[in-house]
């Protein structure tokens, strides 16, 4: 008999053992799941910043032009630089042109500055005088880039025609500005 009361006794405390076990294990598991919707709600309030900021800059890009752009397209111009294809950068220079009510003089600078330097330097070389002329130049000489990585990748010399291109663009240049001097 008094095995079962020890017994009785031992189940009893165990019980209550167990019960506030149970207790505290309850106790830990709210408050985990409180800081974890706490961390939830901090990634969604920062996803959901980034979601709005990456929205807001898509939005831009979608309209073709950037925030800064309506504010102020003459700081945008001057900013402006080649980063792939020389018709990307004519497209978003020509965009941007048409709101900065600038004169073309002003303009042909800010067109040169953007190019890349293997354009930009072969471009300056002929002294454009029109905002055309200068776009023409740049496409002969991304042409010549092109043609001459494409040489070089054939047969490892990377041969140039640049000779020739300055030659024919220099006959052209002296055929224009002969024919401007026969109208005046």
């Amino acid at each position: 008999m008094m095995e079962d009361m020890q017994s009785q006794d031992l189940v009893q405390k165990f019980t209550v053992m167990m019960q506030e076990l149970e207790q505290r294990q309850e106790v830990l598991q709210k408050k985990t799941e409180q800081r974890h919707q706490q961390a939830l709600e901090e990634i969604k309030a920062l996803l959901t910043g980034i979601s709005f900021g990456n929205m807001k800059i898509a939005n831009n890009m979608t309209q073709g032009e950037s925030t800064k752009a309506r504010e102020d397209p003459l700081e945008d111009l001057k900013n402006l630089k080649q980063e792939f294809t020389l018709q990307d950068y004519w497209n978003s220079f020509n965009q941007l042109y048409s709101k900065a009510r600038i004169q073309e003089e002003k303009v042909l600078n800010f067109f040169l500055s953007g190019l890349v330097d293997e354009l930009q330097l072969a471009v300056r070389m002929f002294k454009p005088r029109t905002l055309s002329e200068a776009y023409s130049l740049a496409r002969l000489q991304e042409e010549m880039v092109e043609r001459d990585g494409a040489a070089a990748r054939e047969d490892g010399a990377g041969r140039s025609n640049r000779l020739s291109i300055l030659r024919f663009w220099t006959e052209q240049q002296l055929h224009t500005r002969q024919e401007e001097r026969r109208e005046e």
